[in-house]
């Protein structure tokens, strides 16, 4: 299974970079491979990265804001040592999740209702 760093580094520069089907196609399969893993294994050892997997999936979909986005993260047991040192996780949220919503704005990302332009764009 490919680490969870792996994960928000593809999605954040997909996002980045406008390419949101791929950053949405790359939270599919990811959560498609904890599934299958779930499934042979009979073990919960990913379940904290699915759950963050669809939180970000529910906000792209525009199921909820960025706060509660923030708040169903932090809510996810064992997330906080899931991508960095604890200590080091609140500063990791803040960074991850400001991409995110710079990419959501200026894209107007609202998957999958997502038509590719910048915000404004005419």
């Amino acid at each position: 299974m490919l680490k969870a760093e792996l994960d928000v580094e593809v999605i954040k520069s997909a996002l980045l970079a406008g390419e949101v089907d791929d950053a949405a196609d790359w939270i599919r399969k990811a959560m498609h491979r904890i599934e299958i893993y779930r499934r042979v294994t009979k073990k919960s050892k990913y379940d904290a990265r699915y759950r963050f997997l669809e939180s970000l999936m529910g906000y792209l979909s525009g199921d909820f804001r960025l706060d509660e986005l923030r708040k169903n993260i932090e809510k996810i047991p064992g997330v906080r040592d899931m991508f960095v040192d604890p200590e080091e996780f609140r500063t990791f949220l803040d960074s991850f999740l400001y991409y995110v919503q710079l990419s959501a704005d200026r894209y107007n990302i609202r998957y999958p209702s997502f038509d590719g332009k910048r915000c404004d764009d005419k």
